[in-house]
């Protein structure tokens, strides 16, 4: 069932695709859902919803102050999970949850998230990989996949665990937090070249796309997708709805290299 459900979700991927991170409820309920439509509409073909956290320790300046100032924009689960509800009606495109351990497996939120029937997989960058057949396992029943979270410094072993029976892959571009720029672009076929050799899933590479230019190198080297969250998420903050659509189509440039 896992690999017919991957399958599955990557075909509603175009060939090249842009994924975009909003982080829920922000700045409002309301704005956030208002802001994603217009990115939608813009040419964005995945959207990662940051789940709310106490403490996105993986998270740079940017994402971190919008997850302070959404804490007191759900009361409950069920009054985020009404968010999903109202988006889902909004946008039909692939909606993955990114979110923490911490925040996600307890209590058995992933799973009860996954039943809502409003998601379409999950991104956890630091779930444990003694957890992800698991997690898995839970999720898949639900039709939602989890996309695994890989960087070049993972080991061969580490990396085939973590992508077996995937169609999508994130690729870290770099470690350490989000928000920095990407320079060490050389190094961008080296990594692409060492997961083709061991998947043909899908493979989105994702942190320091602040531009069409970094993102037109990447799509260059073969990357199959782009993923930016903290450039979307300062925009966002902005409260400039011009500005995010002309960025976006700046990244839709970007995959005619």
């Amino acid at each position: 069932m896992g690999k017919e459900l991957t399958t599955r979700i990557s075909k509603q991927l175009p060939t090249s695709f842009i994924t975009t991170y909003f982080v829920g409820g922000h700045p409002t309920k309301e704005a956030s859902i208002d802001m994603i439509e217009k990115a939608v509409h813009a040419g964005v073909n995945a959207i990662e919803i940051g789940f709310p956290s106490k403490n996105p320790f993986l998270d740079g300046e940017t994402i971190k102050r919008a997850h302070r100032e959404i804490a007191g924009n759900f009361s409950s689960l069920t009054d985020f999970i009404d968010y999903l509800k109202l988006l889902r009606s909004k946008v039909d495109i692939p909606l993955w949850i990114m979110g923490y351990e911490e925040d996600l497996l307890a209590d058995d939120i992933y799973i009860k998230l996954a039943k809502s029937s409003y998601i379409d997989g999950f991104i956890i960058p630091n779930l444990p990989i003694h957890l992800m057949e698991e997690v898995q396992q839970h999720v898949h029943r639900e039709q939602v996949e989890v996309i695994p979270v890989i960087n070049d410094q993972m080991s061969d072993e580490d990396i085939q665990t973590l992508i077996h029976h995937n169609d999508v892959v994130y690729c870290q571009l770099y470690t350490g937090k989000t928000g920095n720029s990407l320079t060490m672009t050389e190094d961008l076929p080296k990594f692409y070249e060492r997961m083709r050799k061991v998947t043909d899933a899908k493979l989105m590479a994702g942190f320091g796309i602040k531009n069409r230019t970094i993102a037109e190198q990447i799509f260059h080297v073969g990357y199959d997708g782009i993923v930016i969250g903290s450039e979307i998420v300062r925009l966002v903050s902005s409260g400039n709805d011009d500005d995010l659509v002309h960025f976006i189509h700046e990244l839709e440039k970007a995959k005619d290299v």
